[in-house]
């Protein structure tokens, strides 16, 4: 049912405030355990003592159907049914004056077979059962087919940094009110409204986090990641793919929202990285760069912040010039942290330039991004020296770390004798490890007939390499920033 904002009006004495304000809101689903429990407290309230009290029902209760009105003291904020005036008397329903209504999500199983002599005031305890649920998992109870259990374990898995003793009520409000004998459910919304009153004791000032965050501190730990960049991009792939798919990922947004506001560094690194990738919200470049500037001194958001200038996103969009120089700014702000991708993605930048100056320092942070140990510009200061001097020890530290490319041109240096001791055997069982991995260069090598046309195909990509590492060889190694 649309909601009707003519219809809200102001409760009688002792009753709840029903008038429309500048904060109300459509109900939500929230992993604010304390909110949830106002809100729910207020609901019951309401319905036992203007419906309930009086022998109506509501029969509708439903998320469409709530209407929130905030206070910045969350222990004021309110709820109301919309139309109360639409409830229905219980007599009425069993005298057969009333017809049949019900939603199969909501309703409680005697309201869906319109059993009149059982629809009482348990009927909408049940649906407010399903209402507490699905504030707290956003999931519909009819998705566990009637089985408490597994919506005990949803609960669980969704509440898991919450107590005990919270996690217990919650139990038990469910169990309270999802039984589908009536007999077995609250005698009223009295009761129910105590144990959430327990719950809002227990929850008063403290901040949960959802399930979900477990996931998304993951993806945080791969994107902050050093290791080669073809295995990095597939399990970060994996991981948001899963985050994604998940309806839960709002919870963990609104949670790191929260830790944000006030101010701790690693929860707006992670809102930025939330709103860049579009994970429980939509995708909002602006947003995910105000939320890592406000990261302080984190050397990964500058680095985001230097990726997404670089890629022209948001604000840089219309301007290359100037997006070129704010990616060059905040990848040195990151780099002078030691951010060791930063350095090597302003090292690139600065290689394909034509200044004599930016080369020099390009070179300089290349050479430190390898000393750190960093893969990819092992393998990019490998293929610029020429494949000699300290190339065959680079390429031995970038394929040990799993970096399918400098597996291929290892394997090319043994079979040619170039810049390393010629080893023909040693050659094709890196050329080998790579075309298993779907390496192109190293699968069309393995494939020719010969060893005399594999050393000459295997030089041509030496040289190949050699000539590109002149600018920007990111695109060639499949570098995902």
């Amino acid at each position: 049912m649309p909601i009707d904002r003519d219809r809200l009006k102001t409760a009688p004495a002792g009753g709840h405030v029903l008038v429309e304000e500048r904060d109300s809101k459509d109900l939500d689903h929230s992993t604010d355990l304390h909110r949830t429990a106002v809100v729910m407290k207020s609901l019951c309230g309401m319905a036992g003592s203007w419906l309930h009290a009086k022998n109506m029902v509501y029969l509708e209760v439903c998320p469409e159907n709530v209407y929130v009105i905030e206070n910045e003291n969350i222990e004021e904020t309110r709820a109301l049914l919309l139309d109360p005036a639409t409830a229905r008397r219980v007599e009425d329903i069993r005298n057969g004056k009333v017809e049949p209504v019900f939603s199969k999500d909501w309703s409680a199983p005697e309201q869906i077979r319109w059993d009149t002599e059982k629809i009482s005031a348990k009927s909408d305890i049940y649906s407010f059962g399903a209402l507490l649920f699905w504030m707290l998992t956003f999931r519909e109870i009819r998705e566990y087919g009637g089985r408490t259990e597994r919506m005990m374990m949803t609960i669980s898995k969704a509440q898991w940094s919450a107590e005990v003793e919270v996690q217990e009520l919650i139990h038990k409000m469910l169990d309270k009110t999802l039984q589908e004998d009536p007999e077995k459910r609250y005698d009223s919304l009295k009761e129910m409204e105590e144990d959430l009153q327990k719950m809002i004791d227990f929850t008063s000032g403290k901040v949960y986090a959802p399930n979900i965050c477990e996931q998304i501190e993951e993806v945080a730990d791969h994107v902050e990641s050093t290791e080669p960049d073809g295995k990095r991009r597939f399990h970060r792939q994996q991981l948001m793919q899963t985050l994604r798919a998940d309806r839960m990922a709002f919870s963990g947004l609104e949670h790191y929202e929260r830790l944000a506001e006030k101010g701790d560094p690693r929860a707006n690194f992670i809102c930025g990285l939330l709103y860049e990738n579009g994970l429980g919200t939509r995708c909002e470049y602006d947003t995910a760069i105000a939320y890592y500037k406000s990261a302080k001194e984190d050397s990964e958001a500058m680095y985001r912040i230097g990726v997404l200038c670089e890629d022209r996103r948001a604000e840089f969009a219309a301007d290359a010039q100037y997006a070129r120089s704010q990616a060059l700014e905040w990848y040195r702000k990151s780099a002078a942290l030691g951010h060791v991708k930063a350095k090597f993605n302003l090292a690139s930048l600065l290689l394909a330039d034509s200044s004599k100056g930016d080369k020099a320092e390009g070179e300089k942070l290349l050479k430190e991004a390898a000393d750190q140990g960093f893969a990819e510009a092992q393998f990019v200061l490998a293929a610029r020296d020429g494949f000699k001097k300290e190339a065959e020890e680079l390429l031995k530290s970038a394929a040990e770390q799993d970096m399918v490319q400098a597996k291929c041109l290892l394997g090319c240096m043994y079979l040619t004798g170039s810049g390393a001791k010629k080893d023909s055997d040693e050659g094709m069982r890196w050329i080998g490890e790579a075309a298993r991995e779907k390496e192109p260069a190293a699968e069309r090598i393995l494939n020719l007939p010969g060893s005399a046309a594999k050393a000459a195909a295997a030089k041509m990509h030496l040289r190949r390499m050699k000539m590109e590492a002149s600018g920007d060889l990111r695109k060639k190694l499949y570098y995902e920033m």
